[in-house]
């Protein structure tokens, strides 16, 4: 009798073990269960994508800056031989124009056949330096390579004497945000004559 109470005490003992493990078990996350149904937030995903893209495109920008630093140290020089080149009314002519930027976009062709190719650059170049669109431009022409003949520095020597709807335009073509079949002739001549003649092409 004795014996048979020991092997029942003994059995409970057992079973009272083994629900104790069975009871730990559950209460243990499955790992990869958890794994499996992890998931990203969209904003999240795109911050960290962006952020990438900023990142690889961190030392192209820098090299367009040291370079844009380079030309603007070449300008003085060559501002004050077309200066030189010119008689007084030219001169007198010449510097109203540079004084407004107003006026400047609307003879930037006359400014350049008077010598001031280089003066004219170094304008739009600080101007696309400071701009944060341009940057972001520049960025997803690079990123996408659709970047035209020039370079950075190229669209930067440009931006500038585009108005502030034309740039806008720009920046919504290259962010896909019209196609060409939707564009109006003279807005797609505005595209093509910032970005290039083969822009749509790629």
């Amino acid at each position: 009798m004795r014996r048979i109470l020991f092997c029942v005490l003994a059995l409970a003992v057992l079973t009272g073990c083994e629900a104790k493990r069975d009871t730990d078990s559950s209460e243990q996350p499955d790992k990869t269960k958890a794994k499996a149904t992890i998931k990203v937030d969209p904003q999240v995903a795109k911050s960290i994508e962006r952020a990438q893209r900023e990142a690889a495109f961190a030392p192209v920008w820098t090299k367009f800056l040291e370079d844009a630093k380079r030309q603007d140290e070449f300008e003085p020089s060559s501002t004050k031989t077309a200066f030189d080149k010119l008689d007084d009314a030219q001169k007198k002519k010449a510097q109203e124009m540079m004084d407004f930027p107003l006026v400047m976009r609307a003879h930037t062709e006359e400014l350049t056949e008077m010598g001031f190719r280089a003066w004219l650059a170094r304008r739009s170049r600080a101007e696309a330096i400071e701009d944060e669109g341009f940057k972001t431009l520049a960025q997803t022409l690079w990123a996408s390579k659709r970047l035209p003949p020039g370079g950075l520095m190229g669209l930067a020597n440009r931006w500038g004497f585009l108005q502030g709807t034309e740039q806008a335009l720009v920046i919504q073509v290259v962010n896909g945000e019209h196609k060409e079949a939707d564009l109006k002739p003279e807005d797609k001549t505005i595209v093509t004559k910032f970005l290039g003649k083969d822009f749509f092409k790629k």
